[in-house]
């Protein structure tokens, strides 16, 4: 079994769990012990109807308004002054696309 092949197996099953199923994040939700701004934001990036997804309809004007973004300073990260993000954010990441 060639690597293409996994790799296009996985790419299609991916794009079938997009199309076909409801992203759950609720154990994650718990698990992390996220705060409600960012299950919303997150529920609002991930909404599957492009016309009802944040940012559709005001850009990222409309995504930076979002309460979960509040203090954040968009000039420093803009000027690359802010810190990286701790290293579990991407290990949270995967954690989600493998559910």
């Amino acid at each position: 079994v060639s690597l293409r092949l996994i790799l296009t197996f996985l790419q299609d099953e991916l794009f079938s769990n997009i199309i076909n199923n409801q992203l759950d994040l609720r154990g994650v939700s718990k698990e992390l012990n996220l705060s409600p701004e960012i299950m919303d934001v997150l529920h609002k990036l991930l909404e599957k109807d492009p016309a009802k997804r944040l940012g559709t309809k005001g850009g990222a004007a409309e995504i930076k308004a979002h309460p979960f973004f509040k203090g954040t300073d968009w000039a420093k990260i803009l000027r690359r002054e802010m810190p990286m993000p701790e290293p579990y954010l991407a290990k949270m990441a995967m954690d989600i696309i493998r559910q």
